[in-house]
């Protein structure tokens, strides 16, 4: 909804555009998650507590697209999380990236090979 009632105001290329669209995903999804601590009435699920062993460096690849986000949402601190979906699900660049999130380049590409490293650490691969 937010997408839809703000387009016709949207000016910019394609990736201005998708990093508009990621900025307003990021910001629906940080509401929800305020929600869903506010209102948490069920036990978390061990689902995500799962750990995934003797699995190459394609493993993410190899997860449904739900799985992976699951697995990298659980594993990795809110801003690592941010920083991996931006780069690998919305294609965006590192400018873009540190566009949206407020900080430089340099800043986005520690960030992200932090979160890849701590990943792998997770998934036992080396």
């Amino acid at each position: 909804m937010a997408v839809a009632t703000r387009v016709a105001a949207f000016d910019g290329d394609r990736v201005a555009f998708a990093a508009w669209l990621f900025t307003i995903a990021r910001n629906r999804i940080a509401d929800a998650r305020r929600r869903a601590v506010r209102r948490r009435t069920d036990p978390v699920a061990d689902v995500l507590d799962r750990r995934v062993v003797g699995i190459d460096d394609g493993a993410i690849d190899r997860l449904d697209a739900q799985e992976a986000i699951g697995v990298i949402v659980a594993v990795l601190s809110p801003v690592q999380a941010d920083v991996v979906l931006l780069r690998t699900l919305g294609g965006l660049s590192n400018s873009a990236i540190a566009g949206i999130l407020g900080h430089d380049e340099s800043w986005v590409r520690v960030t992200y090979h932090r979160a890849l490293i701590r990943l792998r650490e997770h998934l036992g691969t080396t």
